[in-house]
């Protein structure tokens, strides 16, 4: 009777995906994991299969068009978003996928949040690439580049319950309330108007959930029309890169080097 092959391959399972997935630095996408699995053929229906259901079930979360991440661990490089601080005053970062939030938390090594000669320091709501590295046994991201604010942000009013609360989106496009979970909801008291994000892990086709990012204000506050029409037009608010260099340059042609107001010149009549 003949030995089975001692390089045989192991049955397309769950399992088996999950830990080539981390085997291979955490995230991949389809093909990697086909070529590493050697899936050819009809199998490869059957990986989709078996993605989706781990998409569903909140096991894998997706990171860009094509690529996974597993929501237990953290892969050796990824987009993060920073979200807290924690009682050290350290930020807190997780992974930023196609979905929102997902995976666990991790924390920004000591002094990364500086930011480079010329930015401004790295805060709450920023995006970052990072590399997961294992710094006196723990595992902390490292900057490796910024990539500017998080855009996906809704502002609605927020309708306090016994579970946490509900948000009622300002933008008509919009056609679900978002489920916010008690510790969520941060600062948020019931007809607080308040930006918040989606967040991952939910069903695909259940209520979309999501975190209370800031308490902009009160329905009452008579400048909340204000806010609601600037962000249902998406009108945005504050300037770009580019406007702010301009009245930076403009600011700069009206004032002397001390910041005193130069005075333009006066033309006589002849």
């Amino acid at each position: 009777m003949p030995r089975p092959s001692s390089d045989a391959r192991k049955p397309l399972t769950r399992e088996l995906v999950l830990e080539t997935l981390a085997k291979i630095g955490g995230a991949a996408g389809k093909r990697d994991l086909a070529r590493v699995l050697k899936v050819t053929g009809e199998e490869r229906a059957a990986l989709r299969a078996i993605l989706k259901e781990l998409e569903d079930e909140g096991k894998l979360g997706r990171i860009g068009k094509r690529a996974f991440a597993s929501t237990e661990t953290l892969p050796e490089t990824a987009v993060f978003e920073v979200i807290d601080r924690d009682t050290d005053g350290e930020l807190i970062a997780r992974m930023h996928g196609r979905d929102g939030l997902f995976g666990p938390t991790i924390r920004l090594a000591p002094g990364e949040a500086r930011g480079q000669r010329g930015e401004a320091a790295i805060g709450i709501g920023d995006r970052i690439l990072g590399r997961v590295v294992d710094e006196h046994g723990e595992k902390v991201a490292r900057v490796v580049k910024r990539l500017g604010q998080s855009a996906h942000l809704i502002l609605g009013v927020f309708r306090a319950n016994q579970y946490g609360g509900r948000v009622e989106p300002a933008d008509r496009k919009v056609r679900y309330d978002l489920v916010i979970e008690r510790h969520q909801a941060g600062d948020a008291k019931d007809g607080d108007l308040v930006l918040c994000e989606l967040v991952g892990g939910g069903k695909p086709h259940g209520p979309k959930r999501a975190t209370v990012r800031e308490v902009v204000g009160k329905m009452s506050d008579p400048r909340a029309a204000s806010i609601l029409a600037i962000h249902t037009h998406g009108i945005p608010m504050g300037f770009s890169e580019d406007e702010q260099a301009q009245a930076d340059a403009a600011r700069a042609d009206v004032e002397g080097p001390d910041g005193s107001a130069r005075h333009a010149p006066r033309h006589h009549r002849p």
